[in-house]
């Protein structure tokens, strides 16, 4: 793992993963607008594999890393052939890609791909996703393997410090309090996020390894998104009386949510030799980043 390519790389994790490790690594962040000021952004149509292919033969490339996706659950409700089109048919073209070059493809995926059922998911439970983006997620991953056994896929949700111009679950939350605007966060939806940093060395030390096929990258135990907020309120020393307790209300959205996204981490855990993937140290790190 030496040069990279970050499809979305403009985006959270792009940005953050070069951050965190471009100086250790050649990485390359391909953007859908070429008006980024970061030195090694690129702008770079996906659908055009003949322009990708050039790029990753002059750079020689040995790493994609496709983070690219529509990740608005309503949109993707909407616009059902453009969800799709982004979020299944592309990452399968380019896990082709991929394969044909020698290059090592990682996928990110998503947290909602189950039902409500209360149980963590393991990474072979089945699947059975209630909207339109868990549909389009699934059906990339079964493409993708189908298509390239020597894939790495993450099923995961993170947080952590994103670009200014597009605010992440816990950049809202701490923008929110810190201004005296109170919040309000379902207290029915479960979720095991990551810090973003944190999934980065999982997903660097996976490949290092050489692993493939899908792996949960989530934290040890689930909380609510309620719950959440009160953790980074505590942890920031900002007003917990500013966040009020909400229940998913469908009818204020266009897409159904799953209310447990928790996944089971055992075989990440077992394959890094990892004890424990605690959330609290894992906002003791984000502090730090301040």
């Amino acid at each position: 793992m030496k040069n990279i390519i970050i499809t979305g790389g403009l985006g959270f994790f792009g940005t953050n993963f070069n951050s965190q490790f471009n100086k250790k690594l050649n990485i390359y962040l391909i953007g859908h607008k070429n008006k980024s000021k970061i030195r090694n952004s690129y702008f770079i149509d996906l659908k055009n594999i003949k322009e990708l292919k050039k790029f990753i033969y002059k750079k020689n490339i040995d790493t994609i890393i496709h983070a690219a996706a529509i990740t608005d659950v309503d949109y993707c409700e909407k616009n059902k052939k453009e969800c799709f089109e982004v979020n299944t048919n592309l990452p399968i073209k380019l896990s082709k890609l991929s394969k044909q070059c020698k290059v090592k493809f990682i996928f990110l995926s998503s947290d909602q791909l189950f039902n409500r059922n209360t149980k963590c998911k393991k990474e072979n439970a089945v699947t059975k996703p209630i909207n339109n983006y868990g549909k389009s997620k699934v059906m990339a991953e079964i493409g993708i393997l189908k298509n390239n056994n020597k894939a790495l896929i993450l099923r995961t949700n993170f947080f952590g410090f994103a670009p200014k111009y597009k605010k992440s679950f816990s950049d809202w939350i701490i923008f929110n309090l810190k201004n005296k605007k109170k919040i309000s966060l379902y207290q029915d939806i479960y979720f095991n996020p990551l810090y973003i940093k944190f999934l980065n060395n999982l997903l660097v030390k996976l490949s290092l390894k050489g692993s493939n096929g899908i792996f949960n990258a989530s934290s040890d135990n689930k909380i609510s998104k309620f719950q959440f907020g009160v953790k980074i309120a505590k942890k920031f020393k900002l007003n917990l009386k500013m966040i009020e307790k909400s229940k998913f209300d469908i009818k204020k959205h266009v897409a159904k949510r799953p209310k447990n996204m928790c996944l089971d981490n055992y075989k990440i855990k077992k394959e890094l030799n990892l004890n424990k993937i605690s959330l609290d140290s894992q906002f003791n790190e984000m502090l730090k980043d301040l």
